[in-house]
């Protein structure tokens, strides 16, 4: 989230530039045919199962919400970073990983639904969608030497949270709640095949903004449960 609750005023914006470390599971849906017998009889079976695929993300982002007016702020993001995937077996850990840093495109709206003031809390809801794309280019199986591959991984992210924020001198303090649906795609672009799913997930996250400077900020937030990690950034109001 990386903004506090706090609303800011009408005509103005906040750039937030953070280094961001999560990891989270994604669900992909992996069909199999069987051969089922039935006395002399056989037939073939189609079999889907879930299959959970712990990732883990390195990024950096910039995210801009700007205020045109009394009503919704609108925000956009960009960056770049790394993503780690696994697939858990019975006798080793595979994972694929990226050489190059991938993609990371986001928007959304927020609404301030209460301010902050003497005896209560900042009170904002939000809605907002991302999208990323990883060229997985290195295959580990276990201990074994990396091989190289050529398969891409997709996600798409539609997230609403509501957060509550306070502020004390020169700190505000924050936190909340997020619920959020993940669809990932992973495709091996040699053998030209997919596989795909979706994951809904619920967090939580708390964070602090430190102003240091006039308008600029020090800002740390981690986040919990359905996805953990930490970010760190340097938000600047104008």
């Amino acid at each position: 989230m990386m903004i506090p609750s706090t609303q800011i005023s009408a005509g103005r914006g906040l750039v937030n530039l953070y280094f961001s470390r999560q990891s989270e599971d994604l669900s992909f849906r992996v069909s199999s045919r069987d051969e089922i017998r039935v006395g002399a009889s056989s037939y073939l079976s189609d079999v889907s199962n879930d299959v959970k695929a712990p990732g883990l993300s390195n990024s950096v982002v910039a995210k801009y919400l700007a205020k045109p007016g009394e009503g919704l702020g609108y925000w956009l993001k960009a960056g770049g970073g790394y993503y780690e995937l696994e697939f858990p077996s019975s006798d080793a850990k595979n994972k694929l990983s990226a050489r190059e840093p991938g993609i990371i495109l986001g928007a959304g709206m927020r609404k301030s639904l209460f301010p902050d003031t003497i005896v209560s809390p900042a009170v904002s809801a939000e809605l907002g969608f991302d999208y990323s794309s990883y060229a997985l280019k290195v295959f580990r199986a276990g201990d074994e030497a990396p091989s190289s591959v050529d398969d891409n991984l997709q996600l798409a992210r539609l997230q609403a949270a509501v957060s509550i924020s306070k502020k004390f001198g020169r700190t505000e303090f924050y936190g909340g709640l997020k619920l959020f649906r993940v669809y990932s795609e992973l495709s091996d672009r040699s053998a030209a095949t997919a596989i795909s799913g979706f994951k809904d997930n619920a967090g939580l996250y708390a964070g602090a903004r430190l102003q240091v400077l006039p308008g600029e900020a020090l800002v740390i937030e981690a986040g919990a449960l359905g996805e953990t990690g930490v970010s760190v950034g340097w938000s600047v109001e104008f």
